[in-house]
């Protein structure tokens, strides 16, 4: 693209997200319209050696288009992004396992954000990308209340055969990029903008949220398939997002020692006033919270419902390896094995003028 066509795209890329957030009409026609081809049109720049404040514009302009609101149609455009991210691979898709593989091979975003983001400490791309990862799961409650009432559409925005068959299906790389490379790395990467550092750990946290707030398993045990969950089923809840952070936060983990670092070091920037003058501060510690009552919530349907069903399916090639139940400790067992867990959990109680930390406290 010449310069010209980049200060375009980056003046009409904005109002394109405007357009297509706002007018539900504009985002159908728009997304299947054949000559136009916006969203794999969007997708093909991603790999180009493009500025990243464009790479950023573009990834908004598809969160625009992915997000909750547009009936059926929308979870089509959704499950669309992520084969056509799969297809052009955004991130490296093709991780190796077992032992003695070699090591995972940047690509895309991942590259970006370690060669050229890091080092200059300005987070153009990533944080448009880590919204557009997170806008894609949607969940009951995003869902618009009248949708909900008259046809309400699925949650599942996820291809079932994503990633097959060179990997377990699912979208496991893009989990790992969140999770491993970016929010694990939080504290040890550099910022020129404070707000970047909350912002990118409130997406993590939101798409962690997310993932396990769509993961439905108390349909094993309210449906009407409730003696006798089909293959299909369950298999669709393996290859959830929300089945991997269950694994993470009910194993001793990075992921669940972050999150428990955060629920007992955020107290201290609600004492210095953090919460007040950074929004994404304060959005952070009420995620924080919201994941672990999620987990404290889904727990036992996990491992004494869902896990025994995974291992008779023994589907390794859909569902990857299961440990066995005795592998996990339930997540209130966790919260007791050091001291300062409960005590920072009861303190959130004590700040009146967060009445959602009040609530999760």
């Amino acid at each position: 693209l010449s310069q010209q066509d980049v200060l375009l795209a980056q003046s009409f890329l904005p109002l394109l997200s405007v357009v297509v957030t706002h007018c539900i009409p504009a985002r159908a026609n728009l997304s299947s319209h054949n000559r136009y081809r916006a969203i794999p049109t969007m997708v093909s720049l991603i790999p180009l050696g493009l500025p990243l404040e464009l790479k950023g514009a573009v990834f908004d302009a598809l969160a625009a288009f992915c997000a909750p609101g547009a009936t059926h149609m929308g979870v089509e455009i959704c499950r669309n992004v992520w084969v056509l991210m799969e297809r052009m691979e955004v991130i490296n898709m093709r991780t190796p396992h077992g032992a003695g593989s070699a090591l995972p091979v940047g690509r895309g975003v991942e590259v970006e954000l370690d060669e050229v983001e890091a080092v200059f400490k300005l987070y153009p791309c990533t944080i448009p990308f880590l919204n557009l990862l997170a806008t894609l799961i949607h969940t009951p409650k995003r869902i618009p209340l009248r949708e909900r009432v008259s046809d309400p559409p699925s949650v599942n925005t996820i291809p079932d055969a994503l990633g097959a068959p060179y990997r377990t299906p699912g979208i496991g790389p893009f989990v790992a990029f969140v999770v491993d490379n970016v929010f694990a790395r939080i504290p040890s990467r550099e910022y020129l903008r404070p707000s970047d550092r909350w912002r990118m750990n409130d997406l993590c946290l939101c798409f962690i949220e997310r993932s396990l707030a769509s993961f439905d398993l108390e349909s094993l045990v309210t449906g009407v398939e409730v003696l006798q969950p089909t293959k299909e089923s369950v298999v669709q809840l393996a290859i959830h997002p929300g089945f991997e952070m269950m694994r993470r936060m009910l194993t001793s983990s990075p992921l669940q020692a972050s999150i428990l670092t955060y629920l007992v070091e955020g107290l201290d920037g609600f004492d210095k006033g953090l919460a007040q003058e950074e929004p994404f501060y304060r959005t952070t510690i009420i995620r924080v919270l919201r994941i672990i009552y999620r987990v404290l919530e889904v727990q036992d349907i996990f491992l004494d419902v869902f896990l025994p069903l995974l291992s008779e399916l023994n589907e390794p090639a859909l569902t990857g390896e299961v440990p066995p139940v005795s592998y996990f400790v339930r997540f209130d067992q966790a919260l007791s094995f050091t001291p300062d867990y409960v005590p920072a959990l009861a303190a959130y109680i004590c700040y009146p003028s967060y009445p959602e930390l009040m609530l999760l406290s």
